[in-house]
């Protein structure tokens, strides 16, 4: 039987291939003691991971080791994440550190470091892909849990900022182990329902073991190629989450996310109000303007028939003023349609047409009353109707919770 011979180099290539395809040994949390740390002029750092039996020589460079946030000394017990490889130059076989957290954030933080470096390096966090908000939308459909009290305030807000404004509940699990699988399923079926304007997905706060559902790789992907914008609304105001960096908007509060989605419905009618005076003084401009070229082009006609009497040139001339009346015509015809559209979204959104249905608006002293906080026992208040005013006097002032 022939033997085979091999090179030095080429056993430690092989045993190399062998420990970067392991797939635990690819990624993979340690924890130990730092030992016989040395900082090297190039900025590597160099030190022994161990414990009461056993030790293991790590490598951090200069990359990684620039996002260490505290000291790093001998004695100091950490959570290191990191790949096991070989140095072929002396056969070695070593930890590549690429995050290192004192011990007492735990695994939890270190995962989150690592799955954060990864998509920002992968550029999932980039503003060039960050889809737009619509400012208007028709439809916002909501992931989250169904029974949660952070939804229950969020229908609330959302009818009393624009009741216009359809929100549609996609129920999803937001803690626990199943958790980023119906978050990604939810989001699925809102992309596959093509009927959202906006995508709200998110949960009230807790700890960063209840919100590690939004730290899974899984979702943040599933937030990153979603077709309709997505806005991230988890816990409260300090929280953040893998979610909020890769969605196209963070909200601070699931409160704070129906306000940046629902436009005020007022501001909204104003708005319609200004598009429609804008649109009609355009309307009468575009037609004086062609009025205009209709007289010019007459004059035109009348001329060259005198002088020239050639009637190849003279038919063109009036082909030219035929025309130009159809294009007068069809921009009458499309400025008509526009104004007919605003002047339809102006009548839906008018408080007016909501009071004819039996609502009323409260008014103390000449101002809008909206919430009972602006109310106190004894206050007289005005109600305008749809057909009239009425006066009331306040006998009692309740919260929904009190009542």
């Amino acid at each position: 039987m022939e033997k085979s011979f091999f090179s030095v180099s080429q056993i430690n290539s092989y045993i190399k291939s062998i420990l970067e395809e392991d797939v635990i040994l690819s990624e993979l949390f340690i924890e130990g003691e730092i030992s016989n740390f040395k900082r090297h002029s190039s900025g590597h750092l160099y030190f022994s991971l161990k414990d009461e039996n056993a030790s293991i020589n790590c490598v951090m460079f200069k990359s990684s080791a620039s996002r260490i946030n505290f000291e790093m000394r001998n004695g100091l017990k950490v959570m290191v994440f990191g790949r096991i490889s070989l140095y072929e130059k002396t056969g070695a076989y070593q930890l590549y550190a690429e995050i290192i957290q004192d011990y007492g954030k735990g695994e939890l933080h270190i995962r989150f470091e690592a799955l954060k470096n990864k998509l920002y390096s992968e550029g999932l966090f980039d503003e060039k892909y960050k889809k737009p908000i619509p400012p208007a939308p028709k439809t916002v459909a909501l992931i989250t849990s169904p029974t949660s009290a952070a939804v229950r305030d969020m229908i609330r807000m959302g009818r009393s900022i624009n009741p216009g404004i359809e929100l549609v509940i996609i129920p999803s699990l937001v803690q626990g182990a199943e958790a980023p699988y119906s978050l990604v399923n939810a989001l699925d079926i809102a992309n596959r329902w093509k009927k959202a304007d906006i995508i709200i997905i998110g949960r009230g706060g807790g700890s960063i073991e209840d919100l590690w559902a939004f730290n899974e790789e899984i979702v943040a992907r599933a937030i990153f190629n979603s077709k309709i914008p997505v806005i991230s609304a988890v816990g409260h105001e300090t929280d953040y989450t893998i979610s909020d960096f890769v969605s196209d908007l963070r909200a601070p509060t699931p409160s704070a996310a129906i306000s940046m989605s629902f436009p005020d419905r007022m501001s909204y009618i104003n708005t319609l109000n200004y598009l429609y005076k804008k649109m009609d003084r355009a309307i009468i401009r575009k037609i004086s303007h062609i009025e205009q070229e209709i007289k010019a082009l007459n004059f035109k006609d009348y001329y060259y028939r005198l002088i020239n009497k050639n009637n190849k040139d003279y038919d063109r001339l009036k082909g030219y003023n035929r025309r130009m009346s159809q294009k007068m015509l069809s921009n009458i015809k499309n400025s008509e349609e526009k104004l007919s559209h605003y002047a339809s979204l102006m009548e839906k959104l008018s408080p007016l047409r909501l009071m004819s249905r039996g609502y009323a608006i409260a008014f103390k002293n000449d101002i809008p009353v909206n919430s009972v906080e602006r109310l106190n026992p004894g206050d007289t208040i005005k109600l305008m109707f749809s057909d009239g005013y009425a006066k009331a006097f306040i006998e009692s002032c309740l919260k929904n919770e009190e009542r």
